[in-house]
């Protein structure tokens, strides 16, 4: 009896070790071949999750928990050794292909406790297991990823995350034109941050650039837009939106924001706003 159990213990431990083998080839290939370790995800999971469901003699808890682990294990290995950095875009690939993952491993969980009438056991471990990936993701859903702050939506938000640097002041910041009325609701410069969430510590570092953004109230598109009008700073033209933004590595320029309001269909000036640093 003893020996049995020792040699069921030995199985298992053989087909998880493998299990871990298969999972650093896969992101070994990865390293190199970036979208390889990405794309086999779903078949991946499905293999060593049927294995160990099927083959391993432990109870269907220990078993979900082992495959819950070699799951985050393998997208954590994808997150930080992939070669290269992921944007938002690359990240949306890894969490797309990390789901159908998901689903695999839901479909076979659910298939094996029908087959063998554990059902109850089923719904602990789906339970169990969704709330483990639920606060993975919540936490850990940009690990790897380096990338730049959002401009704050205001000056208090701005102050409150310690990126603000001037505000302008707002004398003339009235724009009438035909049916249209726009208004500078407020312009200020902050600093511009580095996300950095490439490990498991997120940091947040000044990139030495800046944002100078500019809120407007007036007519606008379900977008944000107005097509009929464009602003030019710095003979720069840009359709006028609720939130402008002018990036810059220089602010010292930007002492005075001049700001030229055209009509783009008739190719007409329609004011010009100077606005200047408190």
């Amino acid at each position: 009896m003893m020996e049995s159990k020792i040699n069921h213990l030995t199985k298992d431990f053989i087909l998880i070790i493998n299990s871990l083998i298969a999972i650093f080839i896969s992101n070994l290939i990865g390293h190199f071949i970036v979208p390889i370790s990405i794309q086999i995800t779903p078949i991946l999971i499905g293999v060593i999750l049927w294995n160990i469901i099927k083959k391993c003699h432990f109870h269907l808890l220990i078993k979900t928990v082992i495959i819950i682990l070699l799951i985050l294990l393998n997208d954590i290995l994808i997150r930080l050794y992939n070669k290269g950095i992921h944007d938002f875009e690359g990240n949306g690939w890894i969490v797309l292909f990390f789901f159908v993952g998901l689903f695999v491993f839901g479909l076979c969980l659910i298939a094996y406790g029908f087959i063998n009438k554990e059902i109850k056991w089923t719904i602990i471990s789906l339970i169990i297991s969704s709330l483990v990936f639920y606060f993975y993701l919540l936490n850990f859903g940009t690990l790897g990823m380096i990338w730049e702050n959002d401009p704050s939506e205001n000056i208090s938000i701005s102050k409150k995350n310690k990126i603000f640097v001037s505000e302008y002041s707002l004398n003339d910041s009235l724009i009438i034109y035909n049916i249209d009325t726009f208004k500078i609701k407020s312009a200020w410069i902050e600093k511009e941050m580095q996300i950095n969430n490439s490990s498991f510590k997120k940091t947040y570092n000044p990139n030495n650039k800046y944002l100078i953004i500019i809120l407007l109230n007036g007519n606008f598109n379900e977008y944000g837009f107005n097509s009929n009008v464009y602003y030019q700073i710095n003979k720069t033209s840009k359709c006028i939106e609720k939130t402008n933004i002018i990036s810059t590595y220089d602010i010292l320029s930007y002492d005075t924001l001049n700001i030229d309001f055209t009509d783009i269909n008739k190719n007409k000036l329609i004011k010009k706003i100077s606005l200047l640093l408190k």
